[in-house]
């Protein structure tokens, strides 16, 4: 529903559901807001908060009361003390006393809105948690530390051999070479004579034609 700056629009239900007429001569909704809206100086949201909470109780949470508001500032309620009625030519002005001040802090007591305690400040510039509503603006206003970044550890690798600084280039690079593999020595394609001698005596082609290249 459309509604301009200063409207509070309350409904028997949460948006898409319907609401429950009840057992007896009221609807749930209808017998919370009766017996609520007798409570002397309380602030229309804070009444709806605790019709809300009644259906909620009374229907095992299947009917959740909502509400739509464009309201300014805290102070309007259905049953005023006597000392806070104006004239109409007045302008508005929200009713303070001790009680007011109490119900509005509980219900935006564990609240981390900050509008809303500036609404508390602005209601109740001489209140008595005043300071707890600025330390509270002050600390959901701060900056958020910077995160740090986690680094990876850098792994050491230690080399596979050491040498001596002083050490020829030369023998370094003399250890560095692999060592002909055992079972190629004394072959006959490496040169070895006996080797191919043998090897064509067993009857190898290859080990006679490398002997004939050897002149042997």
């Amino acid at each position: 529903m459309d509604a301009g700056r200063g409207v509070f629009i309350g409904f028997a239900t949460q948006p898409g559901n319907v609401a429950l007429d009840g057992a007896v001569n009221h609807s749930p909704f209808a017998d919370s807001l009766v017996k609520r809206i007798k409570t002397p100086s309380i602030d229309i949201e804070i009444l709806m908060r605790r019709v809300r909470l009644d259906v909620m109780n009374a229907t095992s949470g299947k009917q959740v009361p909502w509400s739509n508001s464009s309201l300014v500032e805290p102070g309007f309620s259905f049953n005023p003390d006597a000392a806070s009625s104006q004239s109409p030519a007045e302008p508005y002005q929200p009713h303070i006393n001790t009680a007011t001040e109490l119900e509005f802090w509980k219900s935006i007591e564990y609240t981390s809105d900050v509008s809303m305690y500036r609404a508390y400040l602005a209601a109740f510039p001489n209140g008595a948690f005043i300071e707890i509503a600025k330390s509270r603006i002050a600390k959901f206003e701060a900056p958020a530390p910077p995160r740090k970044k986690i680094l990876p550890k850098k792994v050491s690798r230690k080399p596979l051999t050491s040498l001596p600084v002083n050490e020829p280039s030369a023998n370094r690079s003399a250890e560095t070479t692999a060592p002909a593999k055992p079972e190629s020595i004394g072959r006959c394609r490496d040169g070895n004579k006996e080797r191919c001698r043998q090897r064509c005596r067993e009857g190898a082609r290859r080990a006679c034609r490398k002997l004939q290249q050897l002149g042997g």
